[in-house]
């Protein structure tokens, strides 16, 4: 009889704390849906830093940015906050697929404590497409793969390796 009541008690305790936390939301996640969600992100790791050009994941879970200083921000929704890496431009890989709705875009780095960012995009945005070198939504399925690039003062595209 006493193991029922410490049974039934244990469980009530369990469902109390159940709809506790469902009154609070399971789990707060951070999401990157507009420009200035990705500018807060970037300015907690990067004071200063300003956008010049930003691709987000259609799910709000990770982003890729062109600095306007030239280097390239990779902003990653974990959890609660944003990881953010900026890098230089060559330390940067991109590999861009064609995917049943738009393309799916990777990008990596060096760093292997740090997830490669991946975003599902409607259509590659043209400064994505310069920067892996080719038509980055190309009908054709295989990966387009390259550094990003450097724009030059002329805006030419400078660093671009296939």
């Amino acid at each position: 009889m006493n193991e029922i009541v410490f049974l039934g008690a244990s469980a009530l305790i369990v469902a109390v704390l159940a709809l506790i936390a469902a009154a609070m939301g399971f789990r707060a996640r951070v999401q990157l849906v507009t420009r200035e969600d990705v500018q807060r992100a970037l300015d907690a790791a990067e004071p200063g830093a300003l956008l010049r050009e930003v691709a987000i994941d259609q799910k709000g879970r990770a982003a890729i940015a062109l600095l306007s200083d030239g280097r390239v921000a990779l902003i990653k929704a974990m959890a609660d906050g944003a990881a953010v890496r900026a890098l230089k431009t060559d330390q940067v890989r991109v590999r861009v697929t064609a995917a049943k709705a738009g393309v799916r875009v990777r990008a990596s780095m060096p760093d292997f404590g740090f997830p490669s960012v991946v975003l599902s995009l409607g259509a590659a945005p043209d400064w994505l497409s310069l920067a892996v070198g080719q038509d980055a939504a190309a009908p054709s399925g295989r990966a387009a793969r390259g550094h990003l690039p450097l724009a030059g003062e002329d805006g030419a595209v400078l660093n671009v390796k296939n």
